[in-house]
């Protein structure tokens, strides 16, 4: 009997406990989030080549364009293009509002990051009690349904981290300018300030940055040094 009381207590214990996780997380401050597409209008994609065969679309056939993401175009759908697009060879796809448009909102720690990520929600910046995400309306929607809280981002939002990268060679640079990283400046080790040239090997080469957590993220798993300031 004594064992069965035990258990009962322990049983109410550990409820209380999960009861107070949720019910005691601090609740994330800001206004709330508007997960409805910008525009109603439907929306078309299709493939092209490159940014400049893109740019010459949007010239030439007055495309009204919504984003470019890789080698998809996507634009809002007007009748008086799409025959001139059909004849140019052109595929067109009808695409979902609520997978084209984004937001960069904050979030609660609910969701491991792993996760966040498998699904295919880009992590900007993690704080202390928040991350700042970027993802799809149908992404961000369907977290808010399984209980994740957010928010719309502060006013100064999300702001990428001070950093200092040690690069190899011009090569190097260039991998790290490809990665969206903003570049501020770049010099060799020996010129470096003396109180920090010791830190370097020679031939060694500082790039000073802006980089928000994903691109650190980057940084270390390409071999990068990295060092965040304060």
């Amino acid at each position: 009997m004594s064992e069965q009381l035990a258990s009962a207590k322990l049983c109410a214990f550990l409820f209380a406990a999960l009861a107070c996780m949720v019910a005691c997380k601090p609740a994330l401050e800001g206004e709330p989030v508007n997960l409805e597409p910008n525009d109603p209008r439907p929306i078309l994609s299709l493939e092209v080549g490159d940014s400049d065969e893109a740019a010459l679309l949007v010239q030439e056939l007055d495309l009204e364009p919504v984003r470019m993401e890789g080698s998809t175009l996507y634009f809002f759908e007007n009748d008086d293009q799409l025959n001139r697009l059909k004849e140019l060879g052109y595929e067109l796809r009808q695409q979902n509002s609520y997978e084209v448009f984004r937001r960069v909102v904050r979030i609660d720690r609910t969701v491991p990051e792993e996760e966040l990520r498998a699904s295919g929600i880009r992590v900007i910046n993690r704080e202390e009690n928040y991350l700042v995400v970027e993802g799809s309306l149908a992404k961000l929607r369907a977290l808010e349904r399984a209980g994740s809280s957010m928010v719309a981002v502060g006013g100064h939002e999300p702001r990428p981290r001070q950093v200092r990268i040690t690069a190899e060679s011009m090569d190097d640079v260039a991998e790290i300018g490809a990665m969206a990283v903003d570049i501020y400046s770049v010099e060799r080790a020996d010129r470096a300030k003396p109180d920090r040239a010791e830190q370097y090997r020679d031939g060694e080469i500082v790039v000073l940055a802006g980089a928000f957590d994903y691109q650190i993220d980057q940084l270390t798993a390409a071999g990068y040094s990295v060092e965040v300031f304060p």
